[in-house]
């Protein structure tokens, strides 16, 4: 039995999709294997799925990157990657795959990488966790993970090749992983993150961020509502400003030293007749480069601590009908990682979900 990606440590439901199989014919694919040579290994394409050709998405600039991928047990393995091709299939090819309710109105994508063990063996190698493929709106897309019980291989041909179960040192081998988009969305790029190791992105060729994402400092309209939940009050709500701090600002409270702080520095203007509790830093989370949600930290300050980089929102008291409001956010990323895209979801009807680029994934 092949698990295609790694499901132990997972933290959300959302990001990984498990789906059974157990389709009849013959066995194909690398999987069960070992790669012990320098070429690439790859599956035998059939035509014994649906859906047509795929289309191939040009990716540019990046190469291949020497990094770590952590497996499992946070063991660090040495590997250097580097995608090969990214091509749109169609929801057609998936016929051998049980989808959830909804994945049948999204579009697949298949992102063959290869990946050469650097340094040492690779045992269960679920590479594909490091990898990627982010939407124009700044998220990540849905990878889709099978687990096969046996028979003829559940994937369409275009992405028929699973990683076999271990890569000696020094050899390579080609793997494809499918990702589901939205039907409309278009990639934006490929990215390689690992919480141990150099980060990487390879751009879709052309391809930009939606005109939607607005640039850090825009004022938007959303909604926001009262204490009760009586009232939806207009409010204009505008990201001002994203810095980098350091893990000795959090060295008075229990979190993980080995992440690095961001302070997002929010406005919002209460533009109805209602007051409001200076509470919208709520709905707000950042996404970084390779498409990962992360949410806000939540620190209960009992005794008045703070954290000096982040103060208190100003002024610290209802938000009365004209009034500002300025609050502070924090965000914990891995070592590498920046806030591409901060995101805000209002709270009442037709609040909607807003989006603005920070510039930091630029630099």
């Amino acid at each position: 039995m092949r698990i295609r990606g790694r499901i132990a440590g997972i933290a959300g439901a959302a990001a990984l999709t498990v789906l059974i199989s157990g389709c009849g014919g013959s066995d194909s694919g690398t999987g069960g294997n070992e790669a012990g040579s320098g070429e690439a290994t790859t599956a035998e394409e059939t035509d014994d799925t649906g859906g047509g050709a795929a289309e191939e998405v040009a990716l540019v600039g990046g190469g291949p990157l020497t990094t770590v991928w952590t497996g499992v047990e946070d063991a660090e393995h040495g590997v250097v990657v580097e995608p090969e091709s990214l091509a749109r299939g169609d929801i057609a090819d998936l016929e051998n795959i049980r989808l959830r309710d909804g994945q049948d109105q999204m579009v697949p994508y298949y992102l063959t990488f290869r990946v050469t063990a650097d340094g040492g063996d690779l045992p269960a190698p679920a590479v594909e966790d490091g990898f990627s493929v982010v939407g124009r709106d700044g998220r990540g897309a849905e990878p889709l993970n099978v687990l096969s019980f046996g028979g003829g291989s559940p994937f369409p041909a275009a992405c028929d090749r699973p990683a076999p179960d271990s890569i000696v040192d020094g050899a390579a081998v080609s793997v494809c992983q499918i990702y589901l988009l939205p039907e409309g969305m278009e990639p934006l790029a490929v990215a390689w993150a690992d919480p141990a190791g150099e980060h990487g992105e390879w751009a879709v060729e052309g391809a930009d961020y939606l005109d939607v994402i607005r640039p850090l400092g825009t004022e938007v309209e959303t909604v926001w509502q009262t204490a009760g939940g009586d009232h939806d009050v207009p409010l204009t709500a505008a990201p001002v400003e994203v810095l980098r701090g350091e893990p000795s600002d959090l060295s008075d409270w229990d979190v993980d030293r080995d992440k690095i702080p961001f302070y997002v520095f929010a406005e919002y203007t209460n533009d109805g007749e209602h007051d409001l509790l200076p509470d919208m830093k709520s709905g707000l989370s950042v996404y970084t480069a390779a498409g990962r949600e992360i949410s806000k930290l939540n620190l209960i300050d009992v005794y008045g601590v703070g954290v000096a980089p982040c103060p208190s929102a100003e002024p610290n008291e209802m938000l009365r009908p004209g009034a500002s409001v300025t609050e502070c956010s924090v965000f914990l990323l891995d070592e590498g990682e920046v806030p591409a895209t901060v995101a805000l979801v209002g709270r009442g009807d037709d609040a909607g979900f807003r989006m603005w680029q920070t510039g930091l994934a630029q630099d």
